[in-house]
Parts: structure tokens; sequence; C-alpha cells
């Protein structure tokens, strides 16, 4: 079975992580990316993303570039992104991130929300048969609108 599945970065421990696929199936500027959407969100609920929590890897394959969005449909079309964040390779500390660069006024008026984490840079893997990206926890933290 598949033990890379995104879903593993929502549930705390060392046992679960994303692997993303290997290195020599990724075309030449091509980044992963993972789309959750936000629970409870909809007509009656908005939530404003403030901070995320993230557990990286440890080595090269661990997330050293990523770039969060959100956006109304997880069609892709209309994203409103984050300002780019930079992780360490520290494998059992919490990095916390504060979150910037989006309008809240745009994010009030999304009827569904949906979160987009974009791994653009690892910490130096590049053999074809590596998983270009493996880290362990995220969590996103934020306000509801009222």
């Amino acid at each position: 079975a598949y033990e890379g599945h995104p879903r593993n970065l929502l549930v705390d421990g060392k046992k679960n992580k994303y692997r993303s696929v290997h290195n020599i199936e990724f075309d030449y500027g091509e980044h992963d990316w993972i789309i959750f959407k936000i629970k409870h969100s909809g007509f009656i609920r908005q939530y404003l993303p403030k901070a995320i929590m993230v557990k990286n890897s440890s080595g090269t394959q661990a997330v050293k570039n990523m770039v969060l969005s959100i956006g109304g449909k997880a069609d892709g079309k209309d994203w409103y992104k984050y300002t780019e964040i930079e992780l360490n390779d520290q494998q059992d500390e919490y990095q916390q991130i504060m979150l910037d660069g989006v309008d809240w006024r745009a994010v009030k008026q999304m009827r569904a929300q949906f979160i987009k984490l974009e791994l653009i840079k690892n910490h130096g893997e590049a053999r074809g048969q590596q998983c270009r990206f493996k880290w362990h926890e995220f969590k996103l933290f934020g306000l509801e609108f009222k």
C-alpha cells in the first residue's frame, strides 16, 4: 500500500508522512501540489487562515520552499497566493509560520474554501528514483468570519 497519501499530513505522529512521486516523474520546473477543502466552510461559514504549523521531514527530501493559496473552487482557476514560505529540515520540531499576502475581503467572499499547498523546492534531493518531497504534518489555524 502507498504510504505517502496527502491525508497523512493531517494526522499527528511521526509514523504518518506524505511522499511525493519520484523525481524522474516530474517535468522540468514542475511543482508538486495538494488541495484540501477547509472543513465546514460554505455559505454559512467562512474562515480566514492566519497561520500554519508544519512538521517537516529531515534530509534532502524535506520541503524547503512552498506556497499556500486559498480559493473558492478546487478547479484551480482563482487562487489567492500567500507569501512564499521557507522551511528548515528539522524533523522533530514544529515550525510555525504566520500567513501574509492575501486580502481578507477576498477570502470572506468565498462560499467554499480550499487550500492549495504548492511544494516548490526540496533541500537538494535530485536522484531520479527518490521521492522529491517528504514531510510529516500540516496544521492550519485561523479565524471564523461572523
